[in-house]
């Protein structure tokens, strides 16, 4: 539409109505001004969802490796959870048979409390970060 030319009617100079065609090249120019900001902005576009995607593709990357190690230290955790669940048997053995006190015992038992307070707590840990990971993939 913007390269047909205006159609009226003039007059001449004896005042005879006469069709006139009227084409003005500043129209070309504003459609070729328009299509080249069309497509400066298509590319902007374009440009930012690349630069978004990889942002979001690296963020992921992150928390993936955040998981692998978190999942390392969890594994870590358990095997030494279960060297002190032998040791902590063993002070409950010593402790029946009263070849141990009290006062040795309860800290025995106070310190494999704690290490499984800590395996829970890490797991939580992992299962909040797989959660976030989760929600971050908008699964």
């Amino acid at each position: 539409m913007n390269y047909i030319p205006s159609t009226g009617i003039g007059y001449n100079l004896q005042g005879k109505p006469r069709p006139t065609l009227s084409f003005s090249l500043s129209q070309i120019f504003n459609v070729r001004r328009q299509r080249l900001a069309l497509q400066a902005k298509r590319r902007s576009i374009e440009a930012a969802h690349i630069l978004q995607s990889q942002d979001e593709h690296r963020k992921l990357d992150e928390l993936l490796a955040k998981l692998e190690m978190m999942e390392l230290e969890l594994e870590t955790m358990r095997r030494l959870h279960e060297i002190d669940a032998s040791l902590y048997e063993l002070a409950v053995l010593d402790y029946e048979a009263a070849k141990l006190a009290p006062v040795a015992f309860l800290p025995k038992q106070k310190a494999y409390l704690e290490s499984e307070l800590g395996l829970l707590r890490k797991e939580m840990e992992v299962r909040g970060l797989e959660g976030e990971i989760l929600a971050f993939s908008h699964f």
